[in-house]
């Protein structure tokens, strides 16, 4: 389902930039595909599921006396109204810096994995030799 979804995004993105008819506001069109992909009890759910997460963070702000709080409210209140949910970005989607480990292609990652499990082969040999003794 998700890369459905991923494919549903692309394609809504795409139609727009073509100005194709039903697809002008970006926000409707996705909308509209995903609750069709998801089905309208995960949508209702997901809402929910929004709903609470910031009331939430509305109910931890009003405890504490920080300012930067107003805007977590205003927030709160417009997702009230509107009752759509919408999306936070979120440290997983964020971008990283590359490791050493991304800078390999895909081949090398290949091979290399063929060495480890060469290397586990050989070794699970030679420990079996030592338990029975066996000449390969």
């Amino acid at each position: 389902m998700h890369v459905q979804a991923k494919t549903n995004i692309k394609d809504c993105i795409e139609r727009n930039k073509w100005k194709e008819p039903g697809y002008e506001s970006i926000t409707k069109s996705m909308k509209r595909r995903l609750k069709d992909l998801v089905g309208d009890h995960y949508w209702k759910r997901a809402n929910d599921d929004f709903v609470e997460c910031e009331r939430r963070q509305v109910t931890a702000c009003s405890s504490s006396s920080s300012d930067g709080c107003n805007n977590t409210q205003q927030r709160w209140q417009k997702s009230q109204q509107s009752n759509v949910p919408r999306s936070k970005p979120t440290r997983q989607f964020q971008k990283k810096p590359l490791t050493p480990r991304h800078s390999k292609t895909v081949i090398e990652k290949v091979a290399d994995k063929k060495k480890r499990n060469l290397n586990n082969l050989k070794m699970s040999r030679l420990k079996r030799q030592k338990r029975n003794n066996i000449q390969w």
